[in-house]
């Protein structure tokens, strides 16, 4: 069985692979506490998109450029200028970096030296940030096509016109392929399940106000939050309702499944432990005002986030607070990154990697 999620966000960008079923229960780098500050690295300002770790090296984009530095030294690697806008923040996958661009093109170029590989050209700016499955790669253009191409040949695979218009704008947030079906929210209310293989739409559920989280999945169920204080989930073949638990404050920080609990923070400063199952309250714990997009990162029983000020590691079944470390205050704050061992964190322009000590 294979999951893809992808999430499109006109406003950061942002798609995510998961990957296998459950693979968010996939412990890939074990953890130990406590942690220690291993280097702090000064990124620019302008850096308001997510940056990508991968392969010892950090991405990330400011105005019409990449950057590519070394992750434990801060030496820049390359930077490549293109002729518009970066318009998301690059994904990796497998060597190459993925991104879209306001000229109307998905881009992608050589991890390593920032060489163009191949370009695709639509009739719309690109600032949902491509998801790039083994075989084809996904994204959603603001001419209102949901794209996928070919990797092996850059060819159209299929493309399909959402009803994805908001007052604000076209756009649309978030992707999932699970057994043969996509699953799409969008940021005028509505999750959609489309049939990977031919692009067609299988059903369309109103949702609430806004969807800006991308799903996850457990089991049958689809799980997304909503900006009218929803946490919803729908059975993945039929759309019926199985739950919903309501929070305080909207929901723009999507959801994380650890076994059989999902986390997710609200934007009035909680983070909800519930049953994924039946959607029953486990815990909360008070994070003061979650900046936009942020999302707890998970893995052995426990839950990486941030505060205002604050780097914290909770307990996943209790909530008790097992370690923290203070961070410069900001309004903006990365998800948490694990990655072979070490935790990244952005805190406003600084770069935080924290080694197990």
């Amino acid at each position: 069985m294979r999951v893809i999620i992808i999430t499109l966000i006109t406003v950061f960008g942002l798609l995510f692979l998961i990957g296998p079923l459950k693979s968010q229960n996939r412990e890939l780098s074990r953890i130990y506490l406590p942690l220690r500050l291993k280097n702090e690295i000064q990124i620019p300002d302008e850096v308001v998109k997510i940056p990508v770790v991968a392969e010892g090296m950090l991405f990330y984009a400011v105005k019409n450029k990449i950057y590519a530095r070394d992750l434990f030294t801060g030496e820049q690697i390359w930077s490549r200028a293109f002729n518009d806008m970066v318009a998301t923040e690059p994904v990796y996958s497998s060597g190459s970096l993925y991104f879209g661009s306001t000229d109307y093109r998905l881009y992608v170029v050589d991890a390593a030296t920032g060489k163009n590989e191949w370009s695709f050209k639509t009739k719309g700016m690109i600032n949902s940030s491509p998801e790039v499955s083994d075989e084809a790669v996904y994204f959603l253009s603001l001419d209102g096509l949901l794209y996928k191409i070919n990797l092996a040949d850059q060819e159209l695979i299929w493309k399909l016109r959402l009803d994805v218009r908001h007052a604000k704008g076209l756009v649309a947030a978030s992707v999932n392929l699970s057994l043969g079906q996509l699953f799409i929210g969008t940021l005028n209310g509505f999750l959609y399940s489309i049939d990977d293989r031919k692009g067609e739409v299988q059903w369309k559920k109103h949702a609430g106000k806004s969807i800006e989280t991308k799903p996850v999945i457990y089991e049958d169920k689809v799980i997304v939050g909503t900006y009218d204080r929803q946490v919803r989930a729908y059975h993945a073949g039929s759309g019926e309702n199985a739950w919903d638990f309501f929070v305080h404050g909207k929901i723009r920080s999507s959801p994380v499944v650890l076994y059989d609990n999902v986390y997710i923070q609200s934007d009035a400063g909680d983070l909800y432990a519930l049953e994924a199952e039946s959607g029953r309250l486990l815990w909360t714990y008070d994070i003061n005002k979650s900046p936009r997009d942020r999302r707890p990162n998970v893995s052995q029983y426990k839950i990486y986030t941030t505060t205002k000020n604050k780097f914290v590691v909770l307990d996943s079944e209790s909530g008790k607070v097992l370690w923290s470390y203070p961070l410069v205050s900001s309004n903006f704050f990365s998800s948490p990154l694990i990655v072979n061992g070490y935790v990244i964190i952005q805190a406003g322009n600084y770069l935080y990697i924290f080694e197990q000590s």
